[in-house]
């Protein structure tokens, strides 16, 4: 499958929040996670890093920054020069589509399947098992998946309060495209009266996030029917079914960059 990884200009204020957007288009599940994985080692190394040389500072807080000055030991010469250019992996959001495929959550098993792996693998879909929180769901083209790799304890996120951010991020995204929806507290995800739009699945490693959200933008939502979602008996929907229209995949896309940028900032904002 052709993959093709692309930058989207971020806005002044996606600036300040200090997050890179990557549009990766049509990409298969276990290709965007690799992408999710390397920018995880890299983001878990600095965290390290600069740890260590926190830890160091504390317990020795008369000696010269490393960022500053050089240690007399050839191997803590070597140890500060790449310290003081390490870099400092920016927080990356991630917007795709996957090809048909169902995920496992740590918690999902076959138990939720309609119908036999068999019958779903013979109509195109792959099946995986996944690290994230969750049961069971679905995957597929016309559907926004936004995998953000954050550093939520950086960002002052508990696990709990990371679910509930990208809650509210597909709640306003949801307004701007012009669809009242709401989360659920006893089902988390995008919600209009008791049709499902949107689902959560997170992990969480060394503070930085993993996996996200899905939005049914525009998509075949026959394959739902095959499985329990999310261990739920709920009709699934999708932003155009409840518009009524065509809706542009690229213009939720920006919605949903925005919607990030400003639930951050509101975030930071009563952080203060």
């Amino acid at each position: 499958m052709k993959q093709v990884q692309q930058e989207i200009p971020a806005s002044a204020e996606a600036c300040e929040q200090h997050f890179s957007v990557k549009d990766l288009g049509l990409i298969s599940w276990e290709s965007a996670f690799c992408m999710q994985q390397k920018v995880l080692e890299e983001k878990r190394a600095s965290i390290k890093v600069r740890s260590e040389i926190k830890c160091t500072r504390k317990l020795n807080p008369h000696s010269a920054p490393c960022f500053e000055s050089l240690s007399q030991d050839p191997e803590g010469d070597k140890r500060h020069l790449h310290c003081r250019n390490w870099p400092k992996p920016e927080d990356v959001l991630f917007l795709l589509e996957h090809p048909p495929v169902f995920t496992l959550g740590k918690r999902g098993g076959e138990g939720f399947f309609r119908l036999s792996p068999e019958k779903i693998r013979a109509r195109g879909a792959a099946i995986v098992r996944t690290d994230r929180g969750g049961l069971v769901t679905y995957h597929g083209p016309g559907q926004l998946v936004v995998y953000p790799v954050f550093d939520i304890q950086k960002n002052g996120f508990g696990v709990r309060g990371w679910v509930d951010f990208l809650e509210r991020v597909m709640v306003r995204c949801a307004f701007r495209m012009g669809v009242m929806a709401h989360g659920r507290e006893d089902a988390r995800g995008l919600w209009v009266e008791n049709r499902k739009l949107g689902s959560i699945g997170v992990a969480v490693k060394g503070g930085v996030s993993l996996h996200g959200l899905a939005m049914n933008v525009a998509m075949d939502l026959e394959p739902f029917s095959w499985i329990t979602p999310c261990g739920l008996d709920v009709s699934m929907g999708s932003l155009q079914e409840e518009l009524g229209v065509p809706v542009s995949m690229e213009e939720v896309k920006r919605e949903m960059v925005m919607a990030f940028t400003r639930e951050l900032k509101r975030h930071r904002i009563k952080a203060l």
